[in-house]
C-alpha cells in the first residue's frame, strides 16, 4: 500500500493521502469507507482520487484500512448481532417498535400495526427489506 506524505494541516498534525483504488474500485464507496477512519476526499490537480488522513502512525492507518477492505464472514456476522442484541435503546417507545418490527421480519410478515399506524415491507433497489409507514388504509 502507498501512503504519501503532504503538508501538515493548520495545527501541525501529519498528514498522508491514500490513492481510492487502495481502498476500493468505486470511488464514493472508497470515500465513505475512509469516512469511517477519519479520512476525506483530497481535493487537488497534483493528487486525482486522493482521500486524506491525519496519522501519526502510518502501520496502524494501514492496518485498519486493511481489516475495513476484509470481506466480513459468519463469524463476524455473529458477532455483530450479538453486539446488536446487547445494545438496549433508550427509549422505550423505540424499543416496542424494534420488537414489533424484528418479530414481523423473523415471521416473514407483510407488516405490522404499532400504536393504530400500519407499517408495511418495502423493498429497496439493492434488494434490502424494511418497513414504511403506510397512510392509506388497507
Amino acid at each position: 500500500m502507498e501512503i504519501t506524505r503532504i503538508n501538515r494541516d493548520v495545527n501541525g498534525n501529519p498528514r498522508y493521502v491514500v490513492h481510492f483504488l487502495e481502498i476500493d474500485d468505486n470511488y464514493e464507496k472508497a470515500v465513505k469507507m475512509a469516512n469511517v477512519l477519519g479520512g476525506k476526499k483530497y481535493n487537488t490537480k497534483s493528487y486525482g482520487g486522493g482521500i486524506v488522513f491525519q496519522s501519526y502512525n502510518t502501520n496502524d492507518l494501514k492496518a485498519m484500512i486493511k481489516e475495513m477492505k476484509r470481506p466480513m464472514t459468519s463469524k463476524d456476522m455473529e458477532e455483530m448481532d450479538e453486539f446488536v442484541k446487547g445494545l438496549k435503546p433508550k427509549n422505550k417507545k423505540v424499543s416496542e417498535f424494534l420488537t414489533k418490527q424484528s418479530q414481523a421480519k423473523k415471521n416473514n410478515k407483510d407488516g405490522f400495526m404499532y400504536k393504530g399506524s400500519k407499517y408495511v415491507k418495502k423493498t429497496n433497489s439493492k434488494g434490502a427489506t424494511y418497513y414504511k409507514k403506510s397512510f392509506w388504509s388497507m
